[in-house]
């Protein structure tokens, strides 16, 4: 299989799922949820290949204040670009993907669902390396889509009357 950037099925029924719970949170519930996803599975792929620059962005998306978004989008930027380096492994490049993307959901909340596809893709080459087999690629993916949905069902809303603005180039 051609390595893959990240989940591409936009027909699965758990990616609309996820769509439409997305749309229905507000913006420091999606943080929260975000922030969480890059602090339990991305940032720790990255650690264990001593990538250290997205170390606290989870913590600093999940309790965002808008003192930090300088900070936050300096290192979005530096996690670009290294995404682009072509000697990383595949999990690392999708992890970078996935944190950067996740993080610059404070400038665009579609970017919430691009750190998920991303990070099924991290996911799933973290599980089973850059060889697997296409069938095993889509099981893993669809395996982290559906605990990352649950994971954002689980969280409480408190303010369900204030929705993330969503608008879904998709």
């Amino acid at each position: 299989m051609a390595l893959a950037k990240m989940y591409t099925n936009m027909d699965n029924p758990s990616v609309k799922a996820l769509m439409k719970l997305i749309e229905t949170r507000s913006a420091a519930t999606v943080y929260t949820w975000l922030g969480g996803l890059l602090d339990l599975y991305y940032i720790p792929v990255l650690n264990r290949h001593d990538i250290h620059e997205a170390d606290g962005l989870g913590g600093l998306l999940a309790h965002y204040d808008k003192k930090d978004k300088d900070r936050m989008k300096g290192c979005i930027a530096k996690l670009r670009t290294m995404a682009k380096d072509k000697t990383f492994t595949p999990e690392v490049t999708a992890s970078l993907r996935a944190a950067s993307t996740g993080a610059a959901v404070i400038t665009t909340a579609s970017n919430s669902l691009g750190c998920v596809l991303y990070g099924c893709a991290a996911f799933a080459y973290d599980k089973a390396g850059k060889d697997v087999a296409k069938e095993e690629f889509l099981r893993l993916c669809e395996e982290h889509l559906d605990d990352v949905l649950e994971r954002l069902e689980a969280i409480e809303e408190t303010d369900g009357q204030n929705p993330i603005k969503v608008s879904w180039g998709c």
